[in-house]
């Protein structure tokens, strides 16, 4: 269950590594100015130098509020901005926390040897142990794991249902968030399955529990006399030696999973058995849900089997995703030590690694990093991009137009968008875009300072470190906000929100 906090520094300097999005025809080398831009700041909260705060976050991607963790005395207490909770013997590590896309506060607290959810002021009932405090979708409904002595228990809406020796998968929710399911291990080691808090078992193992996309359906892998069987809405189908990897299609109208048996493995799907492998890695469903992919062994080669035929042959299989239209799927091959990208069941050129790979929103483009000796490089629909030390962090533009990542010079860090480089910084992150994408902005860091980098402009506005490691939104065309800490003269905790003047 989980531990009070160690002591750790709130000024510690963090990895940024933002994703975002890219826009149209934007200036990449970066100049100082000051306008034209409108910037005003808002002071979320002054802290006291005497005080140690921990596990600092903001309510994404509003940045209204911060919260975190404050050791007063002997004591603890969660915080959102400047308003003071109720001070208890420990705040447990990774609370507080916001509930996506809100302000409301979720926290763990000790008092004693106890700990309890704290959900909006609220403290729910005492047990020896929480943890896994997980929300619906739709926020309605929160559950998590409790221990009292010996007996672990599932809580929903802080109501306890029934006690086991062990909770050994879930409890979740179901996405139209009216359902919810885990599996236990009882006294008498027996399985049971509980959904609803209707109890289904006892098996002798469970595995793999999981909803569709739909909500419809609850599967899983249980174990009875010796036999494992797909469990699925009350029935089981034909077993084996075993059954593993369940997995849906998006649309929920198919579902497959890989058995074996005589130590032979294969893909199962509307009970039909694929041939045997050596080894089946987990399928894959297309975002379409028409098509079924994975990688198979036999004969000490791997095929990717892409609906029902093989590919070609390889010493390994690594990185592979469709196309989000699923009209392409592509995938990275090993031969004697070489690396290839494999589109369309075609291999291309051999790299000595591949590290990386997207395709565009739009379908129609595929890039990836390829790293050839001490040389890393993008390649763009084939053809290789400017080559550097390194390269990492690819991101495309919503519109597809363009494509972003980040790239090592001398140690330092520079932003490339379609080949055009910003200045060089000690940290860079990849551009967030407004929704016209009209406008881009980032943050570097100068050695210094952090500072926002809009339309090709620096904004020093003296931040010394930044709270989100995604930390600009965009609001609207022309502004933007951003969470960050100055240090001097004393710590300020502050939202910076920037208008473009046009």
């Amino acid at each position: 269950m989980i531990r009070p906090m160690k002591t750790i520094s709130l000024f510690t300097p963090i990895c940024l590594i933002g994703l975002g999005f890219l826009g149209h025809g934007l200036a990449i080398g970066s100049e100082a100015i000051t306008a034209p831009f409108k910037i005003t700041k808002t002071v979320l909260m002054k802290s006291q130098k005497d005080i140690k705060y921990y596990g600092l976050t903001s309510n994404r991607p509003f940045s209204s509020h911060v919260a975190y963790a404050a050791r007063i005395g002997s004591k603890m207490a969660a915080f959102m901005d400047s308003k003071k909770g109720v001070e208890y013997d420990a705040i447990a590590k990774g609370t507080p926390f916001f509930l996506p896309g809100s302000d409301r506060l979720v926290t763990i607290a000790f008092k004693g040897k106890k700990q309890f959810v704290v959900i909006d002021d609220k403290p729910g009932p005492e047990f020896d142990g929480v943890s896994d405090v997980l929300f619906s979708l739709d926020q309605k409904q929160f559950v998590y794991k409790a221990l009292d002595g010996k007996t672990q228990s599932v809580v929903l809406n802080n109501k306890p249902d029934a006690g086991f020796k062990q909770i050994i998968g879930g409890p979740f929710f179901s996405l139209n968030s009216k359902r919810f399911a885990y599996a236990a291990r009882d006294w008498d080691g027996g399985c049971y399955l509980l959904i609803n808090h209707e109890t289904t078992g006892p098996f002798s193992d469970i595995k793999d529990l999981s909803f569709s996309p739909d909500s419809k359906h609850v599967t899983c892998s249980v174990l009875k006399d010796k036999t494992w069987y797909l469990w699925k809405d009350g029935l089981l189908g034909k077993g084996y030696e075993n059954v593993t990897s369940i997995v849906w299609s998006p649309d929920s109208s198919r579902m497959a999973y890989v058995a074996q048996t005589d130590k032979k493995l294969f893909l199962v799907e509307r009970d039909k058995e694929h041939p045997p492998y050596t080894t089946v890695s987990v399928p894959q469903f297309s975002p379409d849900s028409r098509h079924l992919v994975y990688p198979s062994q036999k004969d000490k080669k791997w095929r990717m089997v892409f609906d029902g035929k093989e590919g070609r042959p390889f010493d390994l299989l690594a990185l592979h995703m469709f196309s989000p239209d699923s009209s392409h799927y592509a995938y990275v091959g090993v031969k004697k030590e070489k690396a290839f990208m494999v589109y369309d069941g075609e291999p291309g050129k051999s790299h000595d690694m591949i590290t990386d790979m997207a395709f565009s929103p739009d379908s129609g483009h595929l890039a990836y990093i390829a790293q050839d000796k001490d040389k890393g490089f993008v390649v763009m629909d084939k053809k290789p991009c400017k080559a550097y030390p390194s390269v990492h962090h690819l991101a495309f533009s919503r519109d597809s137009s363009k494509l972003a990542y980040i790239a090592i010079v001398d140690k330092k860090n520079i932003l490339v968008i379609n080949e055009q480089e910003s200045n060089v910084y000690d940290a860079v992150g990849l551009p967030v875009f407004s929704l016209d994408n009209l406008n881009v902005a980032y943050v570097a860091f100068n050695g210094k300072n952090w500072i926002w980098v809009v339309n090709g402009h620096e904004i020093d506005l003296k931040i010394n470190r930044i709270i989100d490691t995604a930390p600009l939104v965009f609001d609207g065309p022309d502004a933007l906000h951003g969470l960050g800490i100055i240090l001097s003269p004393e710590p300020e905790f502050i939202r910076f929100d920037v208008s473009l003047i046009r």
